[in-house]
């Protein structure tokens, strides 16, 4: 049954992030609602799902939207490796540890991405302009993470959650 779930939240967060988020945009920068929900998954403490979802949303991201299938989904588990790894030492359950932590995803995102770019030979921007998309979209991020939290640990802490 968790499998499920955690396959309806992805598909739901993909549906949102590609219909409703897609039309927020600042600056042309659009925040990622699925880096978010991934964070929440890890962050938070009673879910263990964060590399299903990475896996589930990152492919769904990639094969509707991206260039090359896998660089999305490599990301979002390098990004989810990363925060269990450090989950404990440093990251709390508070708002400025989520805050935080999805600064840190972002930055982590954009430059993981910039790399693979680079190494699959596509057209790239340069790392100035790569820092400050990720430096937008890293505050949007925060902000929508803030208004997501207490969903988050609503869905995620119940019996009802994944």
């Amino acid at each position: 049954m968790r499998h499920v779930k955690v396959l309806l939240a992805a598909v739901l967060v993909f549906a949102l992030q590609t219909t409703v988020i897609s039309q927020l945009r600042i600056y042309g920068v659009v925040p990622n609602l699925i880096l978010v929900t991934l964070l929440l998954m890890v962050l938070l403490p009673r879910d263990r799902s964060g590399i299903e979802f990475a896996l589930i949303a990152g492919f769904l991201q990639d094969l509707f939207t991206a260039k090359a299938l896998g660089t999305n989904v490599f990301i979002y588990v390098l990004i989810v490796m990363f925060f269990y790894y450090f989950k404990e030492m440093y990251f709390g359950e508070n708002r400025i540890s989520v805050v935080a932590g999805v600064v840190i995803a972002t930055i982590l995102y954009h430059l993981i991405f910039f790399i693979t770019v680079i190494f699959l030979r596509d057209q790239y921007r340069s790392v100035l302009t790569v820092l400050g998309t990720a430096g937008i979209e890293a505050v949007y991020n925060s902000l929508l993470a803030l208004a997501v939290l207490p969903l988050g640990r609503k869905w995620f802490e119940s019996d009802f959650g994944i």
